[in-house]
């Protein structure tokens, strides 16, 4: 992904999230890089949880 947003070092997924919400505020939050990131950390991201991926940006 660095070499098409080379501007973006954090990625933010939200689970639970549904066009028709007014708010969405998520209980939870999680911050990790992008070395820890696996298919296991993304299905364990549960509805109330806001979880966000940093990754260097590239110069």
């Amino acid at each position: 992904m660095p070499d098409h947003v080379a501007n973006v070092s954090r990625v933010a997924v939200l689970r639970a999230w549904s066009p028709g919400d007014d708010d969405v505020v998520p209980s939870r939050a999680r911050g990790i890089g992008i070395g820890e990131l696996s298919e296991s950390v993304l299905r364990d991201v549960r509805d109330d949880t806001l979880l966000t991926i940093d990754y260097p940006r590239v110069a």
